[in-house]
């Protein structure tokens, strides 16, 4: 979904991520709100290879603690 993509001071609310993909990402500064990452039909979790999380914070979401410890 996103690949090597920089995002600084998005909001992300109540969104719902079906295994994809954040490789190689920076995320500066965003917010996730009730967010969920989810496997998708096939089982496919989502990952985060690569990608650097500085200063987001996330509240109420589901997965993300896996997501952040790739």
């Amino acid at each position: 979904m996103f690949n090597c993509a920089v995002l600084v001071s998005c909001t992300f609310e109540d969104c719902v991520f079906r295994g994809a993909t954040f490789a190689s990402c920076k995320f500066v500064d965003c917010t996730f709100a009730r967010c969920r990452f989810l496997a998708d039909n096939m089982g496919g979790t989502c990952t985060s290879s690569g990608t650097h999380w500085c200063g987001c914070t996330a509240t109420e979401c589901e997965g993300w603690e896996s997501l952040c410890n790739q």
